[in-house]
């Protein structure tokens, strides 16, 4: 990997408006007093995945073994789930899959009441289905939307995302007149162009930013694919894919002005090059307890790396609580078998543990600030 890209995209570390910072955690104070402790932390976000069926069939996606499922969350279900999470000082609300969940019949109605608790809230989403009452709710309430688009023309839109190319125009239609009716209304919903790099889409990266600063997006967010159960080889660092980043990444940074910025991840693209370790400073994992996880099938599961997985259920919203469940026995085995050397690399929680590390283990004349 060449040096080349570093000093074109790297953000401050400390930057307080970057949205992806991996400092995030040090907002949080009470978390890190928290963290020093050995009872089990209460969740800032619940990310909620309200389906698993898709109308799109990525090449590259985690979740795609959960499409065969089809498994749909009740809405009452849910409501149920807000309730609870509300109880428990949850402050965020993360709608995602699993599937689409723009495609759950109920989520209008399930976002506004969680808009109504006061849940601050995003939501993933590829873009397809965007309709009046969503967009209405999404101006007024929600935090953010990030459209997954990973392309800047439409067959490689169609290669990657399995569908007809026709559905990128679709999609860059539904960003345009979503950024158009936030912008008329003065709302601060951030919106954001997501696109994954691998080796079957790099050339089109360029393209993609050009794609995203035309239809109104706040920024253009670069990250890489990886796989949990598959080898990262493309992303060792003598990799060709390098060389093409570069090229591509040189064009994207001319766009960013002060309506239009570049989130290009740069430390996701370190860990994913130390395939030994993946970047791990940490041997135990507090980081699920920050982020809690209900699937489709009302599975309260330990993180999302592992979806649909019945060893790493905590329990079912379908049979108790959420409430019960956060606090029930069977969390706390399912937390003991967590060995984090045998988890998929840079998960969620993987840089919310690197800080809890960082502060509970450093000892290096910590009393000369």
């Amino acid at each position: 990997m060449s040096d080349a890209v570093e000093p074109m995209v790297r953000r401050a570390l400390l930057d307080t408006s970057d949205n992806f910072s991996t400092m995030k955690l040090l907002a949080h104070p009470e978390v890190l007093v928290a963290a020093r402790q050995p009872e089990p932390m209460r969740p800032i976000n619940l990310e909620i995945n309200p389906i698993n069926i898709c109308n799109q069939s990525c090449t590259w996606c985690t979740y795609g073994y959960l499409h065969e499922r089809k498994e749909v969350l009740d809405k009452e279900r849910m409501l149920e789930l807000l309730e609870d999470a509300r109880s428990l000082g949850v402050q965020s609300v993360t709608w995602t899959g699993g599937g689409e969940p723009t495609v759950h019949k109920d989520l209008d109605e399930v976002v506004e009441r969680a808009a109504e608790l006061g849940f601050r809230q995003g939501i993933n989403s590829n873009g397809v289905k965007l309709g009046p009452r969503l967009r209405r709710t999404l101006v007024q309430h929600f935090s953010y939307i990030r459209f997954s688009v990973d392309a800047g023309t439409p067959d490689v839109y169609a290669r990657t995302h399995r569908v007809n190319k026709a559905l990128h125009n679709v999609v860059l239609r539904n960003i345009t007149t979503l950024a158009a009716e936030r912008d008329a209304a003065g709302s601060g919903l951030v919106m954001g162009f997501s696109f994954l790099v691998d080796e079957s889409n790099v050339h089109d990266l360029a393209e993609g930013a050009r794609r995203a600063k035309a239809a109104g997006v706040d920024y253009f967010q670069v990250k890489p694919i990886v796989h949990y159960e598959r080898s990262n080889e493309q992303f060792e660092q003598e990799s060709s894919l390098w060389t093409v980043l570069e090229e591509q990444m040189a064009q994207v940074r001319q766009l960013r002005d002060e309506h239009f910025d570049i989130r290009y991840l740069d430390h996701k693209f370190d860990d994913v090059t130390r395939q030994e370790d993946y970047g791990r400073t940490y041997d135990v994992c507090r980081g699920n307890e920050l982020l809690a996880t209900v699937g489709a099938d009302g599975s309260v599961d330990v993180c999302c790396a592992f979806k649909g997985e019945s060893n790493w259920s905590f329990g079912n919203i379908n049979e108790r609580r959420f409430t019960e469940i956060w606090a029930g026995e069977q969390r706390r085995s399912v937390l003991a078998m967590i060995d984090v050397k045998r988890c998929p690399p840079l998960c969620k929680g993987h840089e919310l543990n690197k800080i809890i590390h960082f502060v509970n283990n450093f000892d290096a004349h910590r009393e000369f600030p």
